[in-house]
């Protein structure tokens, strides 16, 4: 798969180039989907007794985290947007700037839900069921899986920051292998304990999630920091500056209100759900439905970051009559 180039961004075939830019984040995404489904799956293949409450507290636990997750989201709009405008007018010292900012408020807002969420997970958990398997369950897989936020929120600012400059491919490829080659081996190795591993059931499900993760965030700090990828961040681009931070808040916090908002919903939905006879297996159904029609939202949200990355660089280079043109196809093919 070729990589967009500056060039096509600001003078090739409009929604050409924003096809090109968007499906590998639509097969970023899918593989961040699919972290909970290999779960799901060699979960559901536990014994009979295990199975159901593992799946049902799995899919109580993912409408949480994914609430806290969208935080990431928004702010991550706010980096393309700025990052892109930035290499558009050729001020990459300014692009870089933003681009330690951003990873310095993802690790800090990481540690903060790590430690939050760590605390404060026995206490929600009731909110959602009542069925004291579910929530032992719920409870034990939450845990573990809030010590690799900061690991979450790093892999997402990345995707958000090479997509700014152009490259949605380099994010793509990660994911396909700490998901595809590492999540979905390791996950049978440490849920049915394999070979010399321990039997973990839903903690094994947990660690190999959080190894998988925290994997992707080394890689993605390492080409950051080399520059590898045409845009470099250092240590001293970490430190948090109030008027960097204040544009990426302008920008973000709005956004990421609309996604939490959304994700609120289904934590709404999910606690309703929780209490009706037999949450176990209701739950587990709704979950996995949930998880399939997600699926529809990831195609909107590809399509979303390829717009936005297409019209900042080239209103970064002033072509304001070409942005026009992609704003008014991209519209076009959205609403079709």
């Amino acid at each position: 798969m070729k990589k967009i180039n500056h060039e096509e961004i600001l003078n090739g075939n409009p929604l050409k180039t924003m096809f090109l830019l968007s499906f590998p984040v639509m097969i970023s995404q899918l593989l961040h989907t699919l972290y909970h489904l290999t779960d799901t799956f060699w979960l559901g293949h536990l014994p009979p007794a295990e199975s159901g409450e593992a799946v049902a507290g799995l899919q109580i636990s993912w409408p949480v985290i994914w609430f806290l997750i969208t935080l990431s989201f928004g702010f991550g709009l706010a980096g393309v947007a700025l990052i892109s405008q930035y290499t558009g007018a050729g001020e990459k010292k300014n692009a870089n700037t933003i681009g330690g900012q951003m990873l310095s408020l993802s690790i800090i807002f990481g540690l903060i839900i790590a430690i939050l969420g760590f605390i404060l997970t026995p206490f929600l958990v009731p909110l959602i069921t009542k069925s004291d398997t579910v929530i032992k369950t719920a409870i034990t897989y939450m845990r573990l899986i809030f010590w690799g936020m900061p690991f979450i929120f790093i892999a997402f600012t990345f995707q958000s920051i090479l997509a700014a400059k152009g490259d949605t491919i380099t994010p793509m490829y990660i994911n396909l292998f700490t998901v595809v080659t590492l999540n979905v081996i390791l996950d049978p190795f440490l849920i049915y304990g394999w070979w010399r591993f321990p039997y973990l059931g839903v903690r094994g499900a947990a660690l190999a999630t959080i190894i998988c993760q925290g994997i992707s965030a080394c890689i993605s700090l390492y080409i950051l920091h080399r520059g590898i990828k045409e845009i470099k961040i250092t240590f001293n681009g970490l430190i948090p500056a109030w008027e960097w931070l204040k544009k990426i808040f302008k920008i973000g916090l709005p956004a990421a209100i609309g996604y939490s908002t959304t994700a609120l919903g289904f934590i709404i939905v999910m606690a309703i759900i929780g209490r009706v006879n037999n949450p176990e297996t209701v739950i587990a159904a709704f979950g996995i439905g949930d998880r399939l029609i997600n699926i529809i939202f990831i195609v909107v949200d590809g399509l979303g970051i390829g717009i936005m990355t297409l019209i900042g660089q080239n209103l970064g280079a002033n072509l304001i009559s070409r942005v026009k043109e992609i704003a008014k196809k991209s519209l076009q093919v959205v609403f079709r």
